[in-house]
C-alpha cells in the first residue's frame, strides 16, 4: 500500500503542476461536431469581439469572458438548455463552464482546444 501511495503522489503533483483543467464536461472537437448537429444545443463563444470577427462557429452567441458583466449575462441564460462553450484554446471556456455550473447549469460542455483546435481539425480540412 505504501508503494502505491509513493507512486501516486508524484503523478498527482505532476498533473497539478501542468495545470490540467479537464472537467467531466469537456468534449473533443469531434464530439462538438456531433453536438452542433442538434439544433437545440446553444453554441457559446466566450472570446473577445475581435477574436469572434476573425471566425466563429456558425450560430454561435458571443459573451466576452472578460466583460465585467459576464457572470450576469451567463446567469440570464436558460439553465435547461445544453451548451457547447468554446474560446481560443479551451482555457477561458473551461473557466466559463465552471462558472455556469456554479450558477446552476447542469449541461454545459467545454470544447477542449477551442477555436484553435477546431480550425486545425475542421476548417483546414474543407
Amino acid at each position: 500500500m505504501k508503494k502505491l501511495v509513493y507512486l501516486m503522489f508524484p503523478m498527482m503533483m505532476f498533473m497539478a503542476s501542468c495545470g490540467a483543467q479537464s472537467t467531466e464536461g469537456d468534449v473533443t472537437v469531434a464530439e462538438a461536431q456531433e453536438m452542433i448537429k442538434d439544433e437545440n444545443v446553444v453554441i457559446l463563444d466566450v472570446r473577445t469581439p475581435e477574436e469572434f470577427e476573425k471566425g466563429h462557429l456558425e450560430g454561435a452567441t458571443m459573451i466576452n469572458f472578460f466583460d465585467e458583466d459576464f457572470d450576469q449575462k451567463i446567469a440570464e441564460l436558460p439553465k435547461d438548455k445544453e451548451y457547447l462553450v468554446y474560446c481560443h484554446s479551451g482555457n477561458r471556456s473551461g473557466k466559463a463552464v465552471k462558472k455556469m455550473e456554479e450558477a446552476g447549469f447542469t449541461n454545459a460542455h467545454n470544447m477542449t482546444g477551442g477555436w484553435s483546435s477546431w480550425s486545425t481539425e475542421v476548417e483546414n480540412k474543407k
